[in-house]
Protein backbone atom coordinates (compact mmCIF):
# COMPACT_ATOMS: atom_id res chain seq x y z
CA UNK A 1 0.00 0.00 0.00
CA UNK A 2 1.01 3.39 -1.12
CA UNK A 3 2.14 5.93 1.70
CA UNK A 4 0.67 9.39 1.63
CA UNK A 5 2.40 12.38 2.27
CA UNK A 6 1.60 15.85 2.88
CA UNK A 7 5.75 17.07 2.75
CA UNK A 8 6.63 19.99 0.94
CA UNK A 9 7.95 19.71 -2.90
CA UNK A 10 11.44 18.40 -2.94
CA UNK A 11 14.07 21.10 -4.08
CA UNK A 12 17.62 21.20 -5.70
CA UNK A 13 20.41 21.64 -3.66
CA UNK A 14 21.53 25.06 -4.19
CA UNK A 15 24.90 26.11 -5.04
CA UNK A 16 24.92 22.82 -7.73
CA UNK A 17 28.17 23.46 -9.52
CA UNK A 18 27.01 23.27 -13.05
CA UNK A 19 30.18 24.18 -15.11
CA UNK A 20 32.07 21.77 -13.36
CA UNK A 21 29.34 19.16 -14.06
CA UNK A 22 29.40 20.48 -17.85
CA UNK A 23 33.28 19.50 -17.96
CA UNK A 24 33.15 16.64 -16.03
CA UNK A 25 30.20 15.48 -18.61
CA UNK A 26 32.03 16.49 -21.60
CA UNK A 27 35.26 14.48 -20.81
CA UNK A 28 33.52 11.39 -19.81
CA UNK A 29 29.84 11.18 -20.58
CA UNK A 30 29.31 10.95 -16.80
CA UNK A 31 28.15 13.74 -14.09
CA UNK A 32 27.43 12.93 -10.49
CA UNK A 33 25.81 15.62 -8.35
CA UNK A 34 26.18 15.72 -4.51
CA UNK A 35 24.27 16.79 -2.61
CA UNK A 36 21.40 16.80 -5.20
CA UNK A 37 18.17 17.22 -3.06
CA UNK A 38 17.41 20.66 -0.60
CA UNK A 39 17.79 19.86 2.82
CA UNK A 40 16.59 16.18 4.08
CA UNK A 41 14.69 15.55 1.10
CA UNK A 42 16.90 11.97 0.41
CA UNK A 43 16.21 10.31 3.47
CA UNK A 44 12.66 11.26 3.56
CA UNK A 45 12.14 9.78 0.56
CA UNK A 46 14.51 6.88 1.71
CA UNK A 47 12.19 6.41 4.91
CA UNK A 48 8.92 6.35 3.05
CA UNK A 49 10.44 3.62 0.81
CA UNK A 50 11.81 1.49 3.15
CA UNK A 51 8.19 1.09 4.72
CA UNK A 52 6.18 0.84 0.79
CA UNK A 53 4.56 -2.69 0.45
CA UNK A 54 3.40 -2.39 -2.97
CA UNK A 55 6.56 -3.30 -4.39
CA UNK A 56 7.18 -5.27 -7.65
CA UNK A 57 10.13 -7.92 -8.15
CA UNK A 58 11.15 -7.59 -11.99
CA UNK A 59 13.07 -10.93 -13.18
CA UNK A 60 14.59 -11.57 -16.36
CA UNK A 61 15.83 -14.68 -17.10
CA UNK A 62 18.03 -16.60 -18.85
CA UNK A 63 15.66 -17.38 -21.56
CA UNK A 64 15.42 -13.42 -21.81
CA UNK A 65 11.45 -13.82 -20.34
CA UNK A 66 10.54 -10.92 -18.14
CA UNK A 67 8.39 -11.44 -14.94
CA UNK A 68 7.09 -8.59 -13.05
CA UNK A 69 5.47 -10.41 -9.76
CA UNK A 70 3.70 -8.07 -6.96
CA UNK A 71 5.58 -9.23 -3.93
CA UNK A 72 2.01 -8.31 -1.66
CA UNK A 73 -0.60 -9.53 -3.35
CA UNK A 74 1.59 -12.38 -5.75
CA UNK A 75 -0.52 -15.57 -6.51
CA UNK A 76 3.32 -17.42 -6.70
CA UNK A 77 4.57 -18.87 -3.41
CA UNK A 78 7.90 -17.51 -2.04
CA UNK A 79 9.51 -21.09 -3.07
CA UNK A 80 8.12 -20.56 -6.71
CA UNK A 81 9.37 -17.16 -7.44
CA UNK A 82 13.00 -17.78 -5.89
CA UNK A 83 12.74 -20.74 -8.39
CA UNK A 84 12.18 -17.96 -11.15
CA UNK A 85 15.27 -16.17 -9.65
CA UNK A 86 17.41 -18.76 -10.46
CA UNK A 87 16.65 -19.04 -14.05
CA UNK A 88 18.01 -15.17 -13.54
CA UNK A 89 21.52 -16.26 -12.74
CA UNK A 90 23.90 -14.80 -15.42
CA UNK A 91 25.96 -18.17 -15.68
CA UNK A 92 26.48 -17.58 -19.09
CA UNK A 93 29.22 -15.46 -20.81
CA UNK A 94 26.40 -13.40 -22.41
CA UNK A 95 22.90 -11.96 -22.06
CA UNK A 96 21.05 -9.51 -19.96
CA UNK A 97 19.75 -10.93 -16.81
CA UNK A 98 18.13 -8.88 -13.53
CA UNK A 99 16.55 -9.43 -10.31
CA UNK A 100 15.65 -6.53 -8.18
CA UNK A 101 12.72 -4.51 -6.78
CA UNK A 102 10.73 -1.67 -7.88
CA UNK A 103 7.73 0.98 -8.08
CA UNK A 104 7.01 2.68 -10.92
CA UNK A 105 6.12 6.11 -10.56
CA UNK A 106 6.53 7.57 -14.26
CA UNK A 107 6.27 5.37 -16.86
CA UNK A 108 8.41 5.33 -19.72
CA UNK A 109 5.29 6.91 -22.35
CA UNK A 110 5.55 9.62 -19.59
CA UNK A 111 2.39 8.56 -18.05
CA UNK A 112 2.36 9.69 -13.84
CA UNK A 113 1.44 5.81 -12.30
CA UNK A 114 0.22 7.37 -8.51
CA UNK A 115 0.36 10.54 -6.38
CA UNK A 116 0.23 11.93 -2.93
CA UNK A 117 3.59 9.73 -1.74
CA UNK A 118 7.04 11.25 -1.45
CA UNK A 119 7.63 9.41 -5.10
CA UNK A 120 5.53 11.10 -6.55
CA UNK A 121 7.04 14.21 -5.82
CA UNK A 122 10.49 13.28 -6.24
CA UNK A 123 8.96 12.55 -9.73
CA UNK A 124 7.50 16.09 -10.27
CA UNK A 125 11.33 17.56 -9.53
CA UNK A 126 12.72 15.12 -11.85
CA UNK A 127 10.04 16.52 -15.15
CA UNK A 128 10.22 19.34 -14.10
CA UNK A 129 10.91 22.64 -15.80
CA UNK A 130 14.25 23.07 -12.90
CA UNK A 131 15.39 19.54 -13.81
CA UNK A 132 15.31 19.99 -17.25
CA UNK A 133 17.35 23.40 -17.59
CA UNK A 134 19.97 21.54 -15.07
CA UNK A 135 20.18 18.49 -17.09
CA UNK A 136 20.44 21.61 -20.50
CA UNK A 137 23.23 23.02 -18.66
CA UNK A 138 25.22 20.18 -18.14
CA UNK A 139 24.60 17.66 -21.10
CA UNK A 140 24.28 20.92 -23.97
CA UNK A 141 21.06 18.39 -24.78
CA UNK A 142 17.02 19.15 -24.56
CA UNK A 143 14.91 16.35 -23.27
CA UNK A 144 10.94 16.30 -23.17
CA UNK A 145 10.34 13.45 -20.24
CA UNK A 146 11.60 11.21 -17.95
CA UNK A 147 10.18 8.07 -16.69
CA UNK A 148 10.90 7.63 -12.92
CA UNK A 149 10.65 4.47 -10.91
CA UNK A 150 11.69 3.69 -6.97
CA UNK A 151 14.19 0.28 -6.97
CA UNK A 152 15.13 -1.55 -3.60
CA UNK A 153 18.10 -4.06 -4.16
CA UNK A 154 18.18 -6.81 -1.22
CA UNK A 155 20.80 -9.63 -0.95
CA UNK A 156 21.02 -11.57 -4.31
CA UNK A 157 20.01 -9.09 -6.53
CA UNK A 158 21.61 -7.73 -9.49
CA UNK A 159 21.58 -6.27 -12.89
CA UNK A 160 23.95 -7.20 -15.43
CA UNK A 161 25.84 -5.61 -18.12
CA UNK A 162 23.82 -3.27 -20.79
CA UNK A 163 24.28 -0.36 -22.31
CA UNK A 164 20.09 0.76 -21.99
CA UNK A 165 19.30 1.34 -25.71
CA UNK A 166 15.81 -0.12 -26.86
CA UNK A 167 15.32 0.22 -30.39
CA UNK A 168 11.86 1.92 -29.95
CA UNK A 169 13.09 4.27 -27.59
CA UNK A 170 14.25 7.61 -27.58
CA UNK A 171 16.50 7.48 -24.11
CA UNK A 172 19.40 10.51 -24.13
CA UNK A 173 20.52 10.01 -20.48
CA UNK A 174 20.03 7.11 -17.72
CA UNK A 175 20.14 8.80 -14.23
CA UNK A 176 20.52 7.01 -10.73
CA UNK A 177 19.66 8.88 -7.58
CA UNK A 178 21.45 7.14 -4.52
CA UNK A 179 19.63 6.78 -1.44
CA UNK A 180 21.72 4.67 0.50
CA UNK A 181 23.92 5.97 4.06
CA UNK A 182 27.47 4.61 5.23
CA UNK A 183 27.11 1.63 2.26
CA UNK A 184 30.34 -0.17 2.31
CA UNK A 185 31.82 -1.38 -1.47
CA UNK A 186 31.89 -5.12 0.20
CA UNK A 187 28.06 -5.47 0.14
CA UNK A 188 28.06 -5.18 -3.59
CA UNK A 189 25.34 -2.81 -5.06
CA UNK A 190 28.41 -1.17 -7.00
CA UNK A 191 27.00 0.95 -10.26
CA UNK A 192 30.13 -0.11 -12.64
CA UNK A 193 30.73 1.13 -16.34
CA UNK A 194 32.21 -0.95 -18.87
CA UNK A 195 34.62 -0.88 -21.94
CA UNK A 196 33.16 -2.89 -24.80
CA UNK A 197 35.40 -6.01 -23.78
CA UNK A 198 33.52 -5.79 -20.10
CA UNK A 199 36.20 -4.61 -18.37
CA UNK A 200 35.41 -2.47 -15.48
CA UNK A 201 36.32 1.36 -16.55
CA UNK A 202 34.81 3.09 -13.67
CA UNK A 203 32.66 2.25 -10.70
CA UNK A 204 30.67 4.04 -7.43
CA UNK A 205 29.45 3.11 -4.30
CA UNK A 206 26.10 3.96 -3.59
CA UNK A 207 25.81 7.40 -1.81
CA UNK A 208 23.24 9.08 -0.29
CA UNK A 209 21.78 12.26 -2.32
CA UNK A 210 23.93 11.76 -5.10
CA UNK A 211 22.63 11.84 -8.45
CA UNK A 212 24.71 10.03 -11.01
CA UNK A 213 23.90 11.22 -15.10
CA UNK A 214 25.35 9.37 -17.67
CA UNK A 215 24.68 9.16 -21.73
CA UNK A 216 23.19 6.12 -23.12
CA UNK A 217 23.81 4.12 -25.17
CA UNK A 218 26.79 3.08 -22.26
CA UNK A 219 27.67 -0.36 -20.68
CA UNK A 220 27.11 -0.80 -17.12
CA UNK A 221 26.00 -2.83 -14.39
CA UNK A 222 25.31 -3.33 -10.72
CA UNK A 223 26.71 -5.75 -9.02
CA UNK A 224 25.06 -8.29 -7.01
CA UNK A 225 23.92 -7.30 -3.63
CA UNK A 226 26.29 -9.27 -0.67
CA UNK A 227 23.92 -11.99 1.15
CA UNK A 228 25.60 -10.38 4.28
CA UNK A 229 24.59 -6.80 3.50
CA UNK A 230 22.57 -5.21 6.23
CA UNK A 231 19.95 -3.11 4.51
CA UNK A 232 18.99 -3.08 1.05
CA UNK A 233 20.05 0.09 -1.58
CA UNK A 234 17.71 1.89 -2.59
CA UNK A 235 17.76 4.42 -5.21
CA UNK A 236 15.55 6.40 -8.24
CA UNK A 237 16.45 6.02 -11.31
CA UNK A 238 15.29 6.37 -14.78
CA UNK A 239 15.66 7.88 -18.57
CA UNK A 240 15.35 11.34 -19.80
CA UNK A 241 14.00 10.67 -22.98
CA UNK A 242 14.57 13.39 -26.07
CA UNK A 243 12.00 15.69 -27.70
CA UNK A 244 11.28 12.73 -30.50
CA UNK A 245 10.45 9.91 -27.72
CA UNK A 246 7.45 7.93 -28.60
CA UNK A 247 3.99 10.16 -27.82
CA UNK A 248 1.64 8.68 -25.67
CA UNK A 249 -1.53 6.34 -26.73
Amino acid sequence: MAVLSSMEDFELAPGIDRDGLRRSFAEAGIAQISPFLAGDGAGRLRDQLAVRDDWIRAIKTAASNSFNIGLAESVMSPAQVKGLESLAAPVAESGFRYVYDQIVAVGDDGGSRESGTLLSQIASLLTGAAMHALLHSITGAASAFADVQATRYGPGQFLTRHNDKEEKSRRQFAYVLGLTEGWRPEWGGLLLFHDKTGEVVRGFVPRMNTLTIFSVPRDHSVTQVAPFAPRPRYSVTGWFHSENAPQRS
